[in-house]
């Protein structure tokens, strides 16, 4: 393997030492800056409130029997007036996203959706 000799002056190699450790420098100021950064998020994250549908709408078993028109999202069964029931099966679905009202039958606390 030949390698080649270059020639460098001092002045070149004080600039390309000092120009690699400022680098190093921005670097760990970056790693700094990005770890505060983190622990904030996870603090943040830590602090924020719990939503448990279960406690917070009442079960559909509560609803009577018979035929509502409605929309099923989530572990949520939304009636058209807006009063929300929870579900202990859920969906992967967004309100919007569920294909809209729709008429379901509930039967002994079990919810079923009426096709045509």
């Amino acid at each position: 393997m030949n390698k080649k000799v270059i020639r460098l002056k001092e002045s070149d190699i004080h600039r390309i030492v000092k120009e690699s450790v400022n680098r190093v420098l921005e670097d760990i100021e970056s790693l700094k800056k990005l770890t505060e950064s983190q622990d904030v998020l996870q603090n943040d994250s830590n602090s924020l409130p719990t939503f448990d549908l279960q406690k917070t709408y009442p079960p559909i078993s509560a609803l009577k029997d018979g035929i509502y028109a409605g929309y099923r999202y989530a572990n949520t069964f939304e009636l058209e007036n807006g009063k929300k029931y929870y579900t202990p099966y859920g969906i992967r679905c967004s309100k919007k996203g569920c294909g809209g009202l729709k008429k379901f039958r509930i039967e002994g606390g079990q919810l079923n959706s009426i096709t045509n």
